[in-house]
């Protein structure tokens, strides 16, 4: 019964309103994976120059790696930068000044070649982007095998990624609302002939028209065309009564 007084408006605006949002709504899911997908993989490539970087300034003197002060990486050598540098090999550890009263996890040791990269790598309650790669040292008196791992906070990144989302989900939310309004003016725009139509048929019945107008959509036109149509076959039917009767009681008077 709650159904059939549901007017047609309403139930056009209630279903057009579900699609809008469940469609912004999609949007914005993959918009949002989207975005932390290509800044996880600029983060990886960040660290990756970083690593490529460092790997410049690694040099085997008097039979023992070392790593030059003269960092590439400006952030290096501040403390507490966000930016963490490490070196691991058989007889050799390094880190970086930005290490100074920062505790990390220990870095992991990877085969020449390879490496490993953490996103994020949770310690101590804190989350980091670590990556790790494994390389070589050639020297006359045989190979030096090394771990090179950059560390960089995580706490910016995540920072960035919950206003861009709050940002996101805002804008979609403000378009939502600019949309349902003009969504609400081309239904209101595209029932006009309906209620036009309510008119004529409120008119018609109160005898100040004859007929029902066609001026109306081509989706409205074969409705009002048999509607005048059965008002003219009404009127051709009374027409046709009103002669039986007049000549039914002329009958009777002669």
């Amino acid at each position: 019964m709650q159904l059939r007084k549901f007017s047609l408006t309403n139930r056009l605006l209630t279903t057009a309103t579900l699609a809008l949002f469940i469609a912004l709504g999609l949007i914005g899911i993959v918009m949002d994976k989207a975005f932390k997908e290509k800044t996880m993989d600029l983060v990886k490539e960040r660290l990756e120059g970083y690593v490529v970087a460092l790997l410049s300034v690694v040099d085997d003197k008097q039979g023992q790696l070392q790593v030059d002060k003269n960092l590439p990486i400006p952030k290096l050598n501040q403390p507490a930068s966000g930016i963490y540098a490490q070196l691991s090999s058989t007889n050799y550890n390094w880190q970086s000044d930005s290490m100074l009263g920062i505790d990390l996890p220990k870095v992991e040791q990877v085969a020449s070649g390879k490496e490993i990269y953490h996103a994020p790598l949770k310690f101590k309650g804190k989350d980091y982007f670590r990556m790790t790669q494994g390389f070589v040292f050639e020297t006359d008196s045989g190979d030096r095998p090394f771990v090179l791992s950059v560390t960089e906070d995580a706490n910016n990144y995540f920072k960035e990624l919950a206003e861009f989302e709050n940002n996101l989900w805002m804008w979609l939310l403000f378009t939502s609302i600019i949309l349902l309004g003009i969504q609400g003016l081309i239904m209101n725009w595209s029932l006009q002939p309906l209620k036009r139509l309510t008119d004529n048929l409120s008119e018609l019945e109160k005898g100040k028209i004859d007929k029902v107008s066609d001026d109306y959509p081509p989706e409205l036109a074969g409705l009002t065309t048999n509607l005048n149509q059965l008002i003219d076959n009404e009127r051709g039917n009374l027409e046709r009564q009103r002669k039986t009767l007049g000549d039914l009681a002329h009958s009777l008077k002669t």
